[in-house]
């Protein structure tokens, strides 16, 4: 047995990530189904729209990765992620989700502000490292703020996702 196999077997053993494998440029498809619900002097709208889009994922062999948000490429999200076996679980920075979201809404000419935000997403390498698949559900709460005096909505957001990514 050498050298490089007992030392994977050991850090396996002890349940440290071992990140060789996954890091580099991945290439996504992302279907999307994301339910709004808005809530407004007493009424409440409720919105399901459906999308497919592309974001690129860099893995960086320290357990951290950056990504495109599919909605708006020019904004990266940063966070961490756990390889264990064939299973992947990212976890996004909440700091960067919130802010993007914010910059959208200021985007539309409304503003927003984030005050509840969760995120899961897991997923399973394929044998050859060569694509995973993730499943992720983010959700959000928020005010969309009006320039005028009318009083602020209230938003709830669910996105439920399901990826596919390549190496790149």
């Amino acid at each position: 047995m050498n050298s490089r196999l007992i030392c994977a077997a050991l850090l396996t053993i002890a349940n440290v990530p071992v990140y060789a494998g996954v890091e580099g440029n991945w290439l996504c498809t992302v279907n999307m189904k994301i339910t709004l619900k808005i809530s407004h002097n007493g009424s409440v709208v409720k919105t399901t729209n459906r999308d497919q889009s592309v974001s690129n994922i860099h893995i960086n062999g320290d357990g951290t990765y950056s990504s495109s948000i599919p909605t708006m490429p020019d904004a990266v999200a940063h966070g961490k992620y756990e390889l264990s076996g064939r299973k992947l679980v990212f976890r996004p920075s909440f700091d960067d989700l919130i802010r993007i979201t914010e910059e959208g809404c200021q985007a539309t000419g409304a503003a927003c502000k984030v005050y509840s935000v969760t995120a899961t997403s897991a997923g399973k390498v394929n044998r050859q490292e060569t694509s995973f698949k993730t499943k992720d559900v983010t959700t959000m709460s928020m005010f969309l703020l009006p320039g005028s005096a009318v009083q602020p909505s209230y938003v709830q957001s669910k996105a439920l996702s399901q990826s596919v990514c390549d190496r790149q």
